[in-house]
């Protein structure tokens, strides 16, 4: 577990460090190149006190911030606008927060089937119905093309399933941009073999 106490031991290593190193260090291990990109963000914003890096790196309206996190949009204005400073406390406590969001993950299963000219992925929330899936796609191949499946395995012509762990927020959507982002993750099966 991520604890606030954790957090600000976090912050307090990377004091004084520019985006650029906490990225190069990445100090919570993130594996996911863009999650890490932004909770590195997250923490340069925490560490050297600016909530308007902190609001940025979201992506969100002042109004959206201050609609996630219970606050007037008039002081959240006002920090974007830098007519008031935020306190330590307030800006490491959003960014905890976030991180924390970010930090949650879920994995999701798939089921890859190439041949010529064609790249599927079938996604899944058990390794059960994936393997089912699989399976079946398998079982109802003629026999010229598993002969193809196997004579190419690996190359174009492919069928397994595999798993990989996404943010708890992502949508199914973004799944395929993080499969390939993970190198295809971690197979399970391998249907041709």
């Amino acid at each position: 577990m991520f604890t606030y106490k954790k957090w600000l031991s976090v912050l307090e290593d990377c004091s004084g460090m520019d985006k650029e190193e906490i990225l190069k260090e990445n100090p919570l291990d993130v594996p996911n190149e863009a999650t890490a990109t932004k909770i590195s963000e997250l923490i340069w914003a925490a560490a050297n006190n600016s909530i308007q890096a902190l609001i940025e790196t979201t992506g969100m309206t002042g109004y959206r911030f201050a609609a996630e996190f219970g606050l007037k949009e008039r002081a959240v204005h006002y920090w974007i606008k830098g007519e008031r400073k935020a306190s330590d406390y307030v800006t490491r406590m959003f960014a905890y927060i976030l991180v924390t969001e970010s930090l949650e993950t879920k994995r999701v299963w798939f089921v890859q089937n190439c041949y010529p000219g064609t790249e599927d992925l079938t996604f899944f929330s058990s390794e059960d119905e994936a393997l089912e899936y699989g399976q079946d796609l398998w079982e109802h191949r003629s026999e010229q093309e598993k002969d193809r499946y196997r004579k190419n395995a690996g190359g174009e012509w492919r069928l397994s399933a595999g798993t990989i762990e996404v943010p708890q927020s992502m949508d199914e959507d973004e799944y395929w941009d993080e499969v390939l982002s993970q190198d295809y993750g971690t197979e399970i099966r391998d249907f041709v073999n």
